[in-house]
């Protein structure tokens, strides 16, 4: 299974203007925990809004520490593969 999280904000993110993926966000084991990730994708937000477009991801439904990250960062379910 994949989610595809989309920005809370956005009640129809498909209908307003580009969407832009962010993707292969990793962290190292030993470093997992100090916000290296959260850091990275809320520059990658930014920038992605800043253009005027929607960003969104995917995640292995089993990435427990992703999903949690994602979600303090805004992103909601929007799809569940299965």
């Amino acid at each position: 299974m994949v989610r595809l999280p989309f920005p809370k904000s956005h009640q129809h993110p498909l209908k307003t203007g580009r969407n832009s993926e962010i993707g292969a966000v990793c962290t190292l084991p030993e470093y997992a925990g100090q916000g290296f990730s959260a850091r990275l994708m809320n520059v990658l937000i930014e920038k992605i809004l800043s253009r005027g477009e929607i960003p969104f991801l995917h995640v292995r439904t089993t990435n427990e520490r992703a999903i949690a990250l994602h979600r303090r960062l805004g992103f909601a379910d929007r799809v569940v593969f299965q």
